[in-house]
């Protein structure tokens, strides 16, 4: 994809409905598990950015349980005065303590990226 198609899908992309942002990610990058639920071509791995301005509503509950059992890792990060945590939870990957995050600063936000970077490498 060129870098004019991807502005213009990030132009027209509701940033607040966290399930059509999902929708996505799982429909238009073609991620297909095989047997055992992992992605047959390598380890995917999304990383959600949560404010208060994000809707998490079922349907992306739904969704992100969709990706996971694609075998896709599903990070959150959750900015201060963000959604629901408990919410913001159902979409993380499990353990949930190493891949659901809050951040409150941006010293926290500086620990949370070199955790995140960690964890994804690891994975």
């Amino acid at each position: 994809m060129s870098p004019s198609e991807i502005l213009y899908h990030l132009d027209n992309l509701d940033l607040r409905d966290t399930a059509s942002i999902l929708r996505r990610a799982r429909t238009q990058n073609h991620i297909v598990p095989n047997a055992h639920g992992q992605h047959n071509q390598g380890k995917q791995v999304i990383v959600l950015y949560l404010d208060a301005n994000d809707v998490i509503s079922e349907e992306a509950v739904r969704e992100a349980q969709r990706l996971r059992m694609a075998g896709v890792h599903v990070n959150v990060v959750i900015m201060d005065n963000g959604p629901n945590l408990a919410m913001a939870s159902q979409l993380a990957s499990e353990p949930t303590n190493s891949h659901l995050w809050v951040v409150g600063d941006s010293n926290s936000a500086d620990r949370m990226l070199q955790l995140l970077k960690a964890n994804i490498c690891r994975e």
